[in-house]
């Protein structure tokens, strides 16, 4: 059965063979649009695929020489904020326990512990 009616058999055949023809026609241009497209991925490939392996080795020789830079960095401001830790405690333990002669860091505003333990401001512990 066919959607129109040709009733020559002659000009059947010959549309019959045009559109064989074209059917081929599109197949053999879809396989050569393809393996256009291999042969380029493959070119590309082949050009591209040493500067990618060598860009990938330095970077990862890189990134191995900086990792124990990396770590001494991380230790050296450990050891740093601890320092500032001590640092702090030291001023603070000045300013908490200092003497309230020349050596205290402020004589009117520090922060004194008297010898029953109470704690004041100034040079000495005033009576209210």
């Amino acid at each position: 059965m066919s959607f129109f009616r040709i009733t020559d058999p002659k000009k059947r055949d010959e549309l019959i063979s045009e559109y064989m023809m074209a059917k081929e026609r599109i197949y053999i241009n879809n396989i050569s649009q393809r393996l256009g497209s291999l042969a380029h991925q493959e070119t590309l490939k082949t050009t591209f695929q040493p500067i990618v392996e060598a860009s990938k080795e330095s970077s990862d020789a890189i990134t191995k020489e900086l990792k124990p830079i990396k770590r001494e960095i991380e230790n050296l401001n450990n050891q740093l904020l601890q320092t500032e830790i001590k640092r702090k405690r030291s001023v603070a333990e000045k300013l908490v326990d200092g003497d309230t002669g020349k050596n205290a860091l402020d004589q009117y505003f520090s922060i004194f512990k008297s010898e029953d333990g109470d704690y004041f401001l100034g040079k000495e512990k005033k009576n209210r």
